[in-house]
């Protein structure tokens, strides 16, 4: 039997071939994919864990229902007026509220949009006047953006654009293209954000562009020296108004990945579909 099946493949010497090649680049395929994923996956804790810094507890509003994944949807924003009362808690050393987006679109001299290949067109407001502890950005050229007509763009866009501080670049949310002054140029240590874009304003200036006036998307807190998280939390729930939430930094970073958990199972599924049932099992595990 043995000599019979050799005696075949010596005859189709190119099936043969094609068809080992055929099992190896499936299974490095599907192996490759997994890597990809925990790559994915790993990448997002680092750039959720690095976006919460210095902060014991992040509050933010409920999210009322989910997506056709199963996974939440973006809260919506909240009065900013809960701001001071936080500030004022015994227990609360440092908070700071900001907003957040991932349609603010940065278009080119050209007057087209930056491509992000898929990727988020990101935005984010933070702090000029000094006080940095909750910001996970490092500025590499300029200065924090302040005011209605100045923003700050991420490294790459600025090296694979041609952009330098004092240029003008273009924005486009809720309307017309606005220009504004680059401020500065920044970069999220230790992550790259591939080919995602990255604008950051000053608070006014965001929440003017996304339509958000008095609103906050979320309030980073840090508590006094020495006092228990479970402390703080409890502390601040006396001060939330209804559709609020308050959760410990790790929470807040296990729900964040729940937003990404629906690329990452694509990918993953769309593997599995192409092979056999085992090998998906043993590969997820």
């Amino acid at each position: 039997m043995l000599s019979v099946a050799l005696k075949g493949l010596a005859g189709r010497k190119l099936r043969a071939v094609l068809t080992a090649l055929a099992i190896i680049l499936g299974v490095a395929m599907i192996s490759g994919t997994f890597v990809l994923t925990d790559t994915i996956n790993n990448a997002f804790t680092t750039i959720f864990t690095q976006s919460y810094k210095n902060a014991d507890a992040i509050i933010s509003a409920e999210t009322a229902f989910t997506n056709d994944n199963g996974n939440g949807v973006q809260a919506p924003s909240f009065s900013e007026s809960l701001l001071p009362k936080v500030q004022g808690l015994s227990d609360v050393k440092a908070a700071e509220g900001a907003v957040n987006d991932d349609q603010t679109k940065l278009v080119g001299r050209n007057g087209k949009v930056i491509s992000t290949q898929g990727a988020g067109s990101l935005a984010t407001s933070v702090n000029p006047n000094g006080d940095q502890r909750f910001n996970p950005l490092t500025l590499t050229a300029g200065n924090w953006p302040s005011g209605p007509a100045e923003i700050a763009i991420d490294n790459h866009v600025a090296s694979s654009k041609g952009y330098q501080v004092g240029d003008t670049i273009g924005v486009e949310r809720n309307g017309p293209v606005q220009k504004f002054r680059i401020a500065g140029i920044v970069k999220l240590s230790g992550v790259s954000l591939g080919s995602a874009t990255l604008a950051i304003f000053d608070l006014p200036t965001l929440q003017r562009l996304l339509g958000r006036v008095g609103k906050l998307d979320l309030i980073r807190v840090q508590s006094n020296s020495g006092v228990p998280t479970s402390k703080l939390i409890s502390e601040i729930k006396t001060v939330l108004p209804p559709g609020t939430q308050v959760r410990d930094t790790e929470a807040q970073v296990k729900e964040d990945k729940k937003s990404a958990s629906g690329f990452t199972s694509f990918t993953s599924s769309t593997s599995c579909s192409r092979s056999p049932p085992s090998h998906c099992s043993s590969a997820a595990s």
